[in-house]
């Protein structure tokens, strides 16, 4: 069976041919509620050959069980005529699953390959890619794959996450940006990690979602090579330029009226978390009563310091400026802005 185009196939293997009506179903897996939709095709099968149709339906609205995320099954069954033994009635449905998720992907969830940008002229350098929504929908958060490298060496690094406007085909002014978010690895299954939207917002129609980087590390996003969305794939390092890179990048926007947050939701996890003095002269308390781990940014996203399970940070070295302190456990992270002013 196959789904993308409605097409079934099958074969008669007897001596005469066989009469037989198509139904397809609709329904809802672990819920009493079916719907066929289309009635029947009439159709006959010719002693020892092998057909194939195309079942045509009509769209057609259906409700919801799930919220944002339902998981739906299409079931084709093939029933004899009148007078025909079925010897085999197990042979006599295709089924075909059919899941609707809270995001949009151009990937297949599992990279082949790594992707970035680096090297010398990078700092400053953005990545967008093309989604387009049916109708109108609230923006939640943006799903990023990173890929967990050596030494963590990925680990950790700052990138500002952005949402752009559609320009004619490629991205215009930024209509959302979050600055100075940080690499983060997953260990589940999914390895995605999403970054929870400040301020939730309504899109239409075609938008950009990407990252700008202020430095020259490379951030090593995931990279389907089985799916080519090249085409809706841009760069910039001081104008938009289409991907040559035959593939896909793992990033996915998220959307809905409301979901759960799991572990793997970088912000506002730690949010009694308190950090102080601010503006700060020779030291910084950390109020968190649990351990964590704390690297300390410059505006550049260079890391400056590290810690583990400290209360009490001697910034006296420290030269003024504005610090980005990411403070994470093993399920969450959190980055709080701290003035360095002597």
């Amino acid at each position: 069976y196959d789904a993308k185009s409605n097409n079934q196939s099958y074969r008669n293997y007897g001596d005469s041919t066989i009469g037989f009506d198509r139904i397809l179903y609709f329904y809802v897996e672990n819920h009493s509620e079916s719907r066929g939709i289309g009635g029947t095709v009439d159709l006959q099968a010719h002693k020892f050959h092998s057909h194939s149709f195309i079942y045509s339906t009509t769209i057609f609205d259906y409700h919801f069980f799930q919220g944002d995320t339902s998981e739906y099954v299409i079931k084709s069954v093939l029933h004899l005529n009148s007078g025909v033994p079925e010897v085999f009635r197990q042979n006599d449905t295709a089924y075909f699953n059919q899941n609707f998720y809270n995001y949009y992907a151009l990937d297949d969830g599992i990279p082949e390959a790594g992707i970035g940008i680096d090297g010398n002229g990078s700092a400053g350098g953005m990545v967008a890619v093309k989604f387009y929504t049916v109708k109108p929908d609230t923006l939640r958060s943006i799903r990023f794959w990173f890929n967990r490298t050596n030494s963590d060496a990925t680990l950790d690094l700052a990138f500002d996450m952005i949402v752009w406007e559609n320009n004619n085909g490629i991205p215009g002014d930024v209509i959302y940006k979050e600055e100075n978010l940080f690499t983060k690895y997953s260990y589940g299954l999914d390895n995605y990690v999403d970054y929870m939207l400040e301020t939730p917002f309504l899109l239409s129609d075609t938008f950009f979602i990407g990252f700008k980087q202020n430095h020259e590390n490379y951030l090593n996003l995931g990279f389907d090579k089985n799916y080519d969305n090249s085409d809706r794939t841009f760069y910039n390092f001081g104008s938009w330029q289409q991907s040559a890179n035959v593939g896909s990048i793992m990033i996915r926007p998220v959307f809905g009226s409301k979901f759960s947050i799991g572990i793997n939701d970088v912000k506002n996890s730690l949010t009694d978390i308190n950090i102080y003095p601010n503006p700060a002269k020779n030291i910084v308390n950390i109020d968190y009563d649990k351990e964590c781990t704390i690297n300390v940014y410059n505006q550049t996203g260079s890391l400056v310091r590290n810690y583990s399970n400290t209360k009490v940070i001697d910034v006296s070295d420290f030269a003024d400026g504005l610090y980005f302190f990411n403070i994470h456990t093993n399920k969450s992270s959190v980055t709080k802005k701290i003035i360095i002013n002597k």
